[in-house]
């Protein structure tokens, strides 16, 4: 079990920092993407729009230290509980996106690749390690 649970740090820690490092390479194109996002055709928040851009940073900065944080084991319960938030808005709004057609790409992890919102849906959701992590890592 010890090891499984280093496999599982290994794997989700480095697959937060590489999803941080796609988004780094250009976050004014995910800012655009959160203006989208806070549109009123879809969410309905038309007043984070000028802070897109700090929200971006943040969240891209966010995600590779707690994919750092996670791969050296500094501060397990506060990492383990961010990355739980992290995970739980990303795939809302993946949801939300993909059933609600209200974009045509998703500027998450999987934005390399030539992908609808629906098949991203999916493939996030066929990464069921990155969920039971969380469960056994104390």
């Amino acid at each position: 079990m010890k090891y499984l649970v280093h496999i599982c740090r290994i794997l989700v820690g480095g697959l937060f920092i590489f999803s941080g490092m796609i988004k780094l390479n250009d976050p004014l194109g995910f800012s655009y993407k959160l203006q989208e996002y806070f549109s009123t055709e879809v969410l309905n928040l038309p007043f984070l729009d000028p802070y897109a851009l700090g929200i971006s940073v943040f969240v891209v900065v966010l995600e590779v230290v707690l994919g750092v944080f996670l791969l050296l084991g500094y501060k397990r319960k506060f990492t383990i509980w961010m990355l739980l938030a992290t995970i739980v808005f990303f795939t809302f709004l993946t949801f939300y996106a993909a059933f609600f057609r209200s974009s045509k790409r998703l500027w998450l992890f999987w934005r390399f690749l030539k992908t609808k919102t629906l098949g991203e849906f999916q493939k996030r959701h066929n990464t069921p390690y990155s969920y039971s992590c969380f469960g056994i890592w104390n």
